[in-house]
């Protein structure tokens, strides 16, 4: 219910797995559309390295569809947030993947996107090729800053969102930030989650 890993459910205490009993994650439960199994994770793939938009808009439109009647009997975030890309990153590839994902839920769901309220300070090594959960931690450490603090005005709630969740180090990272400044719940959403040995 909290980091969206799945387990068998006789291993589950409240919905809750051991990793996040023992380490309470810092947002409000992580939410995928899918499972990053094939053929999904070739679609992102596509989508984010070869620049396939109705791949992206696609996966895109189902997350939309699922955020909006999650929040149907609940209430919706003030804003949104993509996860950034280092500015040499988004050089090389010229769009930010969840950058178009929140774009596209924005407009189903009704709920502002703010594109440029965090940045990625520090081009870091991808969280894939690190093995360990302390290396991932470490790799992130102060990566991430808030560019324009005005946008959190009375901003108490956001959804982070993101293309894949596997390490969760980078959700983390961004959630721990946005309730340094002030918001209270942070929920995360992404088109597929990736399972991972913590």
């Amino acid at each position: 219910m909290r980091c969206g890993n799945e387990y068998c459910s006789s291993s589950l205490e409240n919905g809750c797995c051991g990793a996040c009993l023992l380490s309470p994650v810092p947002f409000n439960f992580c939410k995928s559309t899918f499972r990053y199994t094939s053929p999904v994770n070739k679609l992102i793939a596509k989508f984010k390295f070869n620049g396939h938009f109705d791949s992206g808009y696609a996966l895109s439109s189902l997350l939309a569809l699922e955020i909006q009647q999650y929040y149907y009997n609940h209430v919706k975030p003030q804003l949104l947030v993509p996860v950034p890309l280092h500015r040499s990153r988004l050089k090389l590839r010229g769009f930010n993947q969840a950058n178009e994902i929140a774009r596209v839920v924005s407009k189903q769901c009704r709920i502002s996107v703010a594109h440029s309220i965090i940045t990625k300070t520090r081009n870091t090594l991808p969280q894939t090729e690190l093995k360990s959960a302390q290396a991932r931690k470490t790799n992130l450490h102060n990566a991430f800053a808030i560019r324009r603090e005005p946008l959190l005005k009375n901003v108490n709630f956001v959804a982070v969102i993101d293309d894949v969740v596997t390490t969760m180090a980078t959700i983390t990272a961004i959630s721990k930030l946005l309730k340094l400044h002030g918001v209270h719940r942070v929920d995360v959403w992404c088109l597929a989650r990736a399972s991972r040995e913590p």
